[in-house]
């Protein structure tokens, strides 16, 4: 397996339309507008965060708005497991499923570091996602950090079962996925009708929460 993919590589090198100094320009610019529009999306989520703070001060405001933050983290590891079940949790190239998954060599190797990259994906953008809502919800910074963790270990350990369930033709990470489909709308649903439960995020920050 190393082997072909030492020839591979070799074989896009060969083909390279575009010098290390190209690269590093689109790079520089690719940084430079993350760093940017990242910066002033925090500013503004936390301007959002405050003012949402001083205009919901009502107990049914709160529940409700606790409430999204629980619905998003069920709902970003449905999608995960939705966004594994259409696309795979394991994509390769025309090319490779050509050249390399067809040869009588061991696939872990060639398929090991793509699991990796779609499991690492899944993480970061579970995580994110339940961390901007969790602000702007007015989560206190150690709750949001501890659901945030508990939403991307979440989804990144779907999206690996997703690639083990492949086995079973996907049946479970369909049924897994419709499941907490069903409950993301069920409880938005609650939210709605003003009818949902009341809810804390108070205990995320004790023990039990980075236990969990």
């Amino acid at each position: 397996a190393r082997s072909l993919r030492r020839q591979m590589r070799a074989w896009r090198r060969d083909r390279a339309d575009t010098t290390i100094y190209e690269q590093l320009s689109e790079a520089y610019i690719w940084v430079f507008t993350i760093v940017l529009v990242g910066a002033s999306a925090i500013s503004a989520m936390v301007q959002t965060r405050v003012s949402i703070a001083s205009t919901c001060t009502t107990s049914t405001c709160d529940d409700a708005r606790t409430s999204l933050v629980w619905a998003t983290a069920a709902g970003m590891i449905a999608i995960a497991l939705a966004a594994a079940r259409a696309v795979g949790p394991v994509m390769v190239t025309p090319a490779t499923g050509a050249w390399l998954l067809t040869t009588p060599v061991d696939r872990g190797p060639l398929l090991r570091s793509r699991l990796m990259a779609a499991t690492t994906v899944a993480t970061l953008a579970c995580g994110a996602w339940v961390a901007v809502i969790g602000l702007l919800a007015g989560f206190d910074y150690g709750a949001i950090a501890v659901l945030a963790a508990v939403t991307a270990l979440a989804g990144g350990a779907v999206t690996a079962l997703a690639a083990s369930w492949q086995a079973r033709d996907g049946r479970p990470t369909r049924r897994l996925a419709m499941a907490l489909a069903l409950v993301t709308a069920a409880w938005l649903l609650l939210v709605a009708l003003d009818a949902e439960p009341s809810t804390s995020s108070t205990w995320l920050e004790e023990p039990v929460g980075w236990a969990l």
